[in-house]
């Protein structure tokens, strides 16, 4: 969970079932950009470079993404209750 959206992100909160709470985390490193990925696409997109993150990276954490919203209602952690996604790259 980013603590500041849509601001530049503070630090990150972590469930721990073993104490039952949420962590804190602090940004590790608070002066990088954290928006440089938007640049990076943009110079891939202009000179034809191999993006460092591929659609497959986008598609597993959109899966993640929808795992925890289906944990959400139950506020339970749970395994593959996540509504199926379909892969935007499986029709390429």
């Amino acid at each position: 969970m980013v603590l500041t959206a849509p601001r530049a992100p503070e630090g990150y909160e972590l469930w721990r079932n073993d104490t039952g709470a949420w962590e804190l985390h602090p940004e590790v490193d608070p002066a990088w950009p954290w928006t440089d990925g938007r640049r990076h696409l943009v110079d891939c997109i202009e000179t034809g470079a191999e993006p460092v993150i591929l659609p497959e990276h986008a598609f597993h954490a959109l899966e993640i993404m929808l795992a925890a919203q289906a944990c959400g209602p139950r506020r339970s952690p749970t395994r593959g209750s996540a509504p199926a996604a379909t892969s935007p790259t499986s029709s390429i």
